[in-house]
């Protein structure tokens, strides 16, 4: 904001081209997978300040002598620049820019925090799901020839509600198949799916009790968790309730 307030006054004429580009990876980490563009388009297609964010900042400190023509700009401030991009869900690589923002000066540098926030994460969560479908390529089944496959249930680890869904969107775009967050299910139309959580098998007098109500509440979609108490015995106690229906087992 300083310096935006500083291209105002002495350079409002400048247009600037900011580039967020990969510099070098970690070893044994060859790529990226591109994620986060839907957000960032939104964001600026629909930045504005409201009054009330304009007054805050004509009270703070280090602002409020500023000029009033400033401030007024602010009230009528969106972005006008353009934007060119790697389309999202493309696997880069070392020195690739992602993202380049052409704008005038003021806009590319306000806009520049927010849009590495986005970028930045989401790509990790997506490139981070490409390791993972990678990596389970390799064991592909005797039996049905296909590899196993991974889903996100990332909610309760993720930096608030709004990272959750930015991370659930970029873990579908490396490779999940579905997510356990149902809010992504309703706003993108990605497949939700779920299963009981300890707190469903402690419940019940026994966990083969637990697995038995919770097979008789979703019989064509039973996947039991099996590491409350003892394993391996949760495994066997799976098998004997769930049989053939058993879609699987989930170790926490």
């Amino acid at each position: 904001i300083t310096m935006a307030a500083g291209y105002h006054l002495h350079r409002p004429e400048m247009v600037t081209c900011f580039e967020l580009s990969l510099r070098r990876l970690p070893a044994h980490r060859h790529f990226l997978v591109a994620a986060g563009l839907h957000d960032t388009l939104h964001y600026l297609e629909t930045l504005h300040l409201d009054s009330q964010a304009v007054d805050f900042l004509k009270k703070h400190p280090a602002l409020h002598h500023l000029p009033t023509h400033f401030f007024e700009a602010l009230e009528h401030f969106k972005f006008t620049g353009d934007v060119d991009a790697i389309p999202e869900g493309t696997v880069c690589f070392e020195h690739t820019p992602l993202l380049r923002v052409t704008a005038p000066a003021m806009q590319a540098q306000w806009v520049e925090t927010f849009l590495l926030a986005l970028i930045n994460y989401q790509t990790n969560v997506a490139s981070k799901a490409a390791r993972i479908h990678n990596v389970l390529q390799g064991y592909r089944s005797g039996v049905t020839g296909k590899a196993p496959t991974f889903i996100d249930f990332g909610s309760r680890r993720a930096q608030g509600p709004e990272a959750a869904l930015h991370a659930a969107r970029a873990a579908y775009l490396g490779g999940a198949i579905a997510t356990s967050n149902v809010a992504v299910g309703y706003q993108l139309g990605i497949p939700v799916t779920g299963t009981a959580a300890h707190a469903w098998t402690m419940a019940f007098e026994s966990e083969k009790e637990a697995f038995e109500k919770y097979h008789h509440t979703y019989p064509e979609h039973t996947v039991l968790l099996v590491d409350t108490y003892d394993t391996l015995q949760g495994v066997r106690h799976a098998i004997e309730v769930a049989g053939h229906d058993l879609k699987g087992i989930r170790l926490d």
